[in-house]
């Protein structure tokens, strides 16, 4: 994490900021939180559930003393946001989700440690799902907790093809063009889970993202916008909040025209802005209403 300072410097800033933006076009997004960032203490202690050898790195303080281990502040700032803001589950620890039996156990039990934080905090109870670095596995198990839908790996043929040179080609010719990006509809697993198709990743200043303009940034998303609504279908933008630490007036720019494009289509009555948990509720509402009618 070291070459990513830049980007955590930044990112309160970037956060509030975005905020700021989601307040005056009416929005609400989903924002999947990584519980840990709530496990502060002002003490010397540390939280019990960080005794594990593995956090040895994680220090003892608050968002005041380690803002960039902390984040009560943030958290406190999206559950009074005017516009209802939807904190979804990213995991207590961002520990990727491991196959078989026992990567089976320990996600259960991240799930219910974030549960009961939820309780112990008085956060509402989160129904929408991120899997850290989208590694997917034990769909049964979110809906045995309680949730309702997770997002849906991006489509990305071009990451298939041989070497290292050639994905990262394809991903900036494909970001340079600004080609229409994925647009689609959920589909319902066997166990129940809602799966929300992705669409676009709003890039940082980093890698391939250092020769991508916010313009065509912008120009991508529009055009999904465009397509999800002539469709009737979803378009899912998505991003990390560091990811918008550096440079961040240009992509809080860039994020301004997208919000206020997906305003006037809305206004217009060609989309609906909703977060993931919104669109769920109304998908089962929809089944169960399909349900009784046959």
């Amino acid at each position: 994490a070291q070459h990513c300072q830049p980007f955590w410097d930044g990112t309160r800033e970037a956060i509030f900021g975005l905020l700021d933006l989601l307040e005056k076009h009416e929005i609400a997004a989903t924002w999947a939180t990584v519980g840990a960032l709530l496990l502060g203490q002002s003490d010397s202690r540390r939280h019990e559930w960080l005794d594990d050898a593995q956090f040895d790195d994680v220090p003892i303080g608050t968002a005041a003393s380690k803002p960039d281990w902390y984040a009560e502040d943030i958290v406190e700032r999206l559950r009074t946001h005017p516009v209802a803001q939807e904190i979804g589950c990213h995991t207590l620890t961002h520990r990727f989700i491991e196959p078989g039996t026992a990567g089976r156990d320990q996600f259960r039990q991240e799930l219910r440690r974030f549960r009961q934080l939820c309780d112990d905090l008085y956060i509402e109870q989160p129904t929408s799902f991120i899997f850290p670095k989208a590694k997917m596995a034990h769909f049964d198990v979110l809906s045995e907790e309680g949730f309702t839908s997770i997002r849906g790996p991006e489509p990305k043929w071009f990451e298939s093809l041989p070497t290292a040179i050639l994905p990262a080609v394809a991903r900036l010719v494909d970001a340079k063009l600004s080609r229409p990006p994925n647009v689609g509809l959920p589909r319902q697993l066997p166990c129940g889970l809602w799966v929300v198709p992705s669409s676009q990743f709003y890039s940082p200043f980093m890698s391939v993202g250092n020769h991508v303009s916010v313009e065509q940034r912008v120009a991508k998303a529009i055009k999904g916008l465009r397509l999800a609504a002539s469709r009737r279908q979803i378009f899912h933008l998505w991003t990390h909040p560091f990811n918008l630490g550096v440079r961040t007036a240009e992509l809080l720019h860039g994020l301004d025209m997208i919000l206020a494009e997906a305003r006037r289509l809305c206004a217009a009555g060609e989309l609906e802005i909703q977060t993931m948990g919104q669109l769920t509720s109304c998908l089962q509402d929809g089944a169960q209403k399909s349900g009784i009618q046959s």
